[in-house]
């Protein structure tokens, strides 16, 4: 799946939702890796594969995020793969509420961005505590 979580939540009215959470280090143990991997193989992995076999990389998350989705600035068209899978829900996640299928209420790179950056900075600190 890549970097994020599902969560499932149900208020106290009973009310259903579903949406990405990054899980940051409270993942299951077969999420996380005991060897450490090379930045650039990290960073070309794929961590989303939509309904049609599309993909993205963390490299693709994070420069799309930076130069066309808010980032640094908006650009009036996305990349088709990253707008499907944001805006158009390709990823195929849905929960079911009521008998009803229902998409999830969160944003897929939102939860992938903060789960990058939780990695970036944990490796960071491994390899220079005395900054942290």
């Amino acid at each position: 799946m890549g970097p994020i979580m599902m969560k499932f939540t149900i208020t106290k009215t009973g009310q259903k939702s579903a949406g990405y959470a990054p899980p940051l280090d409270d993942g299951p143990p077969t999420r996380y890796r005991k060897e450490k991997i090379s930045f650039e193989k990290w960073w070309i992995k794929n961590v989303f594969v939509d309904i049609k076999g599309k993909k993205l990389t963390r490299k693709d998350l994070v420069l799309t995020v930076a130069n066309k989705d808010g980032g640094a600035h908006v650009d009036h068209e996305l990349d088709k793969e990253y707008a499907d899978m944001t805006r158009f829900h390709s990823l195929g996640f849905v929960f079911v509420q009521d008998g009803n299928k229902r998409h999830f209420a969160t944003h897929p790179e939102l939860a992938s961005i903060r789960q990058i950056s939780h990695e970036v900075l944990k490796s960071l600190k491994d390899e220079f505590p005395e900054y942290f």
